[in-house]
């Protein structure tokens, strides 16, 4: 975040997006979130996973068949 502080992805100022976005399509085969010490593991673990998902596309098809 702009203090400097560790905050889980899609809260904090890094474009994870752009980032993500500027890899050669299929170079990646896996992605590693580390935070260090967050108030509630489980939930920050959950809110960097869901971002993540969204900006790579993972869960969207099957949205689309259920919802």
């Amino acid at each position: 975040d702009s203090s400097g502080q560790e905050t889980d992805i899609g809260a904090g100022q890094i474009d994870f997006a752009r980032l993500l976005g500027a890899l050669p399509a299929g170079s990646t085969e896996y992605i590693f979130v580390e935070r260090d010490e967050p108030q509630l593991p489980l939930a920050s673990a959950a809110q960097s996973l869901s971002c993540l998902n969204k900006i790579i596309g993972i869960g969207s098809e099957d949205k689309k068949k259920t919802g």
